[in-house]
């Protein structure tokens, strides 16, 4: 997917894709994207992510769920969030449960990965069920807008 394409799909308000960086080197490690936006009644996306192995089991893919929970939610209005993880991803599934999503459903050959089809478990979060499991967090849930200021030095000298 191009830049522009990307763009467009923001502007659309179909699909945003959000970068995980290691704080210590501001190391790109991973992502996290809402894809497949619906308005309307359904107010629904569904949410994919991954994460450098390295990375893995370190509260980085946990903290970014809650601050995209939290956009999702308080900022885009969404009211369900969704996740689709083959039922071989432990990993993956005790991240969402952590995050207070839950198992809904099974889907048979579901996608085709590697030009295999694969099974897949159905995860979902709802606005409610955020809001109560939020109130147990041992950290906030929120979601800042920061607005920052790039200022532009012009070195020139006037005459």
């Amino acid at each position: 997917m191009n830049q522009t394409t990307q763009w467009t799909e923001v502007e659309q308000d179909q699909r945003y894709s959000f970068g995980i960086f290691e704080q210590a080197s501001e190391r790109l490690v991973g992502k996290v994207t809402l894809s497949q936006v619906f308005r309307g009644p359904f107010q629904n996306a569904f949410i994919g992510y991954d994460l450098d192995h390295s990375c893995q089991s370190q509260g980085y893919m946990t903290e970014a769920l809650h601050l995209i929970m939290s956009f999702s939610f308080n900022r885009l209005l969404l009211h369900r969030l969704q996740a689709n993880i083959m039922p071989h991803n432990r990993a993956s599934q005790r991240v969402l449960e952590k995050a207070g999503f839950v198992k809904e459903g099974f889907g048979a050959t579901y996608l085709k990965i590697n030009g295999k089809w694969e099974d897949h478990l159905f995860y979902a979060l709802t606005k409610e069920r955020f809001d109560e499991h939020s109130k147990n967090a041992p950290y906030p849930f929120i979601y800042e807008e920061r607005a920052e200021t790039i200022t532009i030095k012009d070195e020139r000298q006037s005459d």
